[in-house]
């Protein structure tokens, strides 16, 4: 159970978040409609570009000076050992651009990720999309995850052969052989769909992701909070 100051905190936090996300997603739907963004390679088949660069600044910048006692970790600043931050009493995780390559190519779908965490535990976590201007968010007290506000749910689905299937292609070469791997394990039916779709709502029922294949749906009469649920046909 959160304490009265542990709730201030996270009213705070959620205060915070709200207002400097679709702050930060200006700058990378700016980016995104001008095409006038820099591209650098990174390790493997990853990269970066310089709206990943601008919004990480603003972001890192404007959370520094709201809480400066946090520590960071960014993906685009994070040292090559960040270990130490692991068990960290308190550290602001942040993905400044998810979905890079779908940004860099002219796709829409493409996100900022940020979340504060405490002893490796997430107390409160924010997602928003800027060209839909969607923002989302979670919240250790509370049972449910929302969208604008309004808590979320998945399809409540039960026959896989009427799903809509998601399926994680990170830049991770192993964690795409796994998938490819988790994919060619499905059974061979013609009527499985598969198109783009926003899980929160509930236009798509299960979602791989490295070798989890099985679907999540919410179980409302448990107060909103996620249950696994397996899929006959799924390993």
């Amino acid at each position: 159970m959160a304490t009265p100051r542990s709730l201030r905190d996270l009213d705070r936090a959620q205060r915070v978040l709200e207002t400097l996300l679709p702050a930060t997603g200006e700058i990378l739907r700016r980016h995104f409609l001008s095409r006038t963004f820099t591209r650098t390679e990174k390790a493997g088949v990853d990269f970066t570009t310089g709206a990943d660069e601008e919004a990480d600044a603003f972001l890192r910048q404007a959370l520094g000076h709201e809480f400066p006692d946090s520590a960071q970790l960014s993906e685009e600043t994070a040292p090559p050992d960040w270990s130490a931050l692991i068990d960290a009493e308190d550290v602001w995780v942040i993905d400044p651009l998810d979905g890079t390559g779908n940004f860099s190519r002219g796709t829409p779908h493409f996100a900022i990720s940020v979340a504060r965490v405490s002893h490796g535990q997430s107390s409160i976590g924010a997602i928003y999309d800027p060209m839909t201007r969607d923002f989302y968010s979670a919240r250790l007290d509370r049972p449910h995850a929302y969208r604008n506000g309004e808590p979320i749910r998945v399809s409540p689905t039960e026959a896989l052969r009427e799903t809509v299937l998601a399926c994680d292609w990170g830049w991770d070469l192993p964690k795409r052989n796994d998938i490819v791997r988790a994919l060619d394990a499905l059974p061979r039916d013609p009527d499985v769909k598969g198109r783009r779709g926003r899980p929160s709502k509930g236009s798509i029922d299960p979602r791989l992701r490295g070798f989890v294949s099985w679907a999540h749906r919410c179980d409302h009469k448990r107060g909103g909070r996620g249950r696994e649920r397996r899929y006959p046909g799924f390993p």
